[in-house]
């Protein structure tokens, strides 16, 4: 039979069908207990209970799962204050209701604050099962809060992790530095885990160990040398998949090492690939216990970190192939340098010797010469003089490259100076131009390293004296007492520089390519010693010029005084 009334037919489906409810009474009287569970049935509950009096049994009850907690009074030894204080010892966050006397209002209040949700009195319990369904929503409420601020402390933690692990890759290009610092990032997520990085060799294609977290790192290191040694311990696996991780629950990826791994108790594996610039560097492995499903949330922040340790692993690899790079560079230099210095000593004996020996015989020690032999040995001797300089310019140079170069001052006569430069210098036969000498009698003493100042007027007039095949070059020298500085000028009337080539032709071994440059041959070294000793004078030099005009080359340094 159908009830024609709607609320009637709404309480027979309250009746009909009950939700099941674990409480938990904290009681002495088993009737009363019956009594409290007769009214959850008629509120619409199917309680499951279990009824205690004294702490041990309550303690023992609580290792169960309950929903609610009623607690009466009059329990010797253990009232309902002592229930509540043993709820929160546990760290159980349970509705908790006390049924109380109406007359005991000091009783309710102490017990509401101290944690109690609500009470019932002794003589209104017909509207318990009310009160149950009101804090039951409460708990639920206060649960799903617990998760979302959870959840939102959890996503906040995982976002400093990555700002973190930025800063981190960009604070030390040290590999282990940086790898072990993301790797702490881990137990964020997985606080019981190991943590497995392997990268690959490009030369042999294997996959090498280069670290790990909350694992024994030496015998991690020797289980997969034993295992590259026995390939028929290996275990087919997936493959990596267009840079996808790969979660295997009940198996292992890092397969030299399953031994050890199984020795920790790790079975969950997820293999996240280092990637950076689409090429593969290695993997990051991470194992987790049995029963451990790892969560897309899981997957997604160890993903990201991969994604960090690929940029930190292919800055440092980088960093590394520049740092080998340099050192070979280096080498390569310091053994071109030693070569060049000691080249250049062992050349520089027999060549002075050489023109010691011509000079001697030009002159007519051994006896008279023809006009034509004096010619042809005037020749050898200016061709060794300039293969001396160019020798002695080796020198210096490579002085420059190996170590720090002596300055000697000392006071000398400007004037003095000049006249004994001038007397190193006669103008090629075979060329029809004027060496002119533009400076004023008095000029004053100086203080200043005389043979650094001799080297740099000697290559720009050597320079200027090769570059140019007629015309004038011109010396000139002024003294400003103003500025207490000296200028030298060497002009010439040659072939001249394009100004595009102007910025690098002080530049070692730098020689200006053109046409016109090529018969004059040289080795680019003495515009670079110009340019390093004027330096170390404390002075500047410029130059200006134009093709088929002639350049000026102008040097100033302090006079010391």
């Amino acid at each position: 039979m159908v009830p024609s009334n709607p609320s009637a037919a709404q309480e027979m489906m309250k009746l009909a069908v009950k939700r099941p409810l674990r409480v938990l009474i904290v009681d002495r009287s088993a009737e009363d207990a019956k009594r409290l569970v007769r009214l959850l049935r008629e509120g619409g509950y199917d309680p499951a209970f279990e009824r205690v009096d004294t702490a041990d049994s309550m303690a023992t009850a609580l290792e169960q799962s309950w929903e609610l907690v009623i607690a009466n009074s009059g329990i010797p030894n253990f009232g309902r204050l002592d229930a509540l204080a043993l709820l929160k010892e546990k760290g159980l966050d349970l509705p908790f209701l006390i049924v109380a006397d109406i007359d005991n209002e000091e009783a309710i209040v102490t017990a509401l604050k101290a944690g109690a949700h609500d009470y019932i009195t002794k003589g209104n319990l017909e509207r318990i099962a009310l009160s149950v369904e009101r804090e039951l929503r409460a708990a639920q409420t206060r649960r799903e809060r617990q998760v979302g601020a959870e959840h939102l402390q959890r996503h906040r933690d995982l976002q400093t992790a990555l700002i973190d692990a930025s800063l981190a890759i960009t604070s030390t290009l040290d590999l282990k530095t940086v790898l072990n610092f993301l790797l702490e990032k881990v137990d964020i997520v997985l606080p019981n885990s190991a943590t497995t990085v392997r990268l690959y060799n490009r030369e042999t294609g294997a996959l090498e160990p280069i670290t790990c977290r909350n694992i024994d790192e030496n015998e991690w290191r020797a289980a997969n040398r034993s295992s590259n040694r026995n390939s028929r311990r290996k275990v087919n696996r997936p493959a990596l998949h267009n840079g996808f991780p790969i979660r295997l629950d009940k198996a292992y990826s890092d397969l030299g090492s399953v031994d050890i791994f199984r020795k920790y108790g790790f079975v969950s594996y997820l293999e996240v690939p280092l990637l950076a610039k689409d090429e593969m560097l290695g993997v990051l492995g991470f194992y987790a216990h049995k029963g451990h499903q790892f969560s897309q949330e899981e997957v997604e922040f160890l993903s990201m970190l991969a994604t960090q340790a690929a940029i930190a692993i292919q800055k440092s690899q980088l960093y590394e192939q520049t740092r080998k790079q340099k050192a070979e560079l280096e080498r390569a230099n310091k053994v071109k340098t030693e070569f060049l210095s000691l080249m250049s000593h062992e050349l520089r004996t027999p060549l002075t010797a050489i023109i010691g020996y011509t000079g001697v015989v030009r002159d007519g020690i051994f006896g008279q010469l023809s006009v034509e032999q004096e010619e042809a040995l005037s020749r050898v001797l200016s061709r060794s003089n300039n293969l001396l300089e160019m020798i002695e310019s080796i020198l210096q140079a490579t002085i420059f490259e190996t170590e720090e170069v002596k300055v000697q001052i000392a006071t000398f006569s400007l004037s003095n100076f000049l006249s004994e430069l001038r007397l190193l210098y006669r103008v090629p036969m075979d060329k029809d131009i004027t060496l002119i000498w533009d400076y004023p009698s008095q000029l004053p003493t100086i203080r200043a390293d005389r043979i650094k100042l001799t080297h740099i007027l000697r290559n720009l007039i050597s320079n200027a004296i090769k570059f140019t095949d007629q015309g004038d070059i011109k010396v000139s020298v002024r003294h400003s007492p103003e500025t207490k500085k000296v200028t030298f000028k060497v002009t010439d009337t040659g072939i001249g520089i394009p100004s595009k080539a102007l910025p690098s032709i002080f530049e070692m071994f730098h020689q200006v390519e053109r046409p016109e440059t090529r018969p004059y041959g040289g080795m680019g070294i003495g515009l670079y010693i110009v340019e390093k000793f004027t330096e170390i004078l404390g002075g500047t030099v410029e130059v200006k010029s134009k093709p088929g005009k002639g350049s000026t080359f102008t040097v100033a340094i302090p006079d010391g005084i």
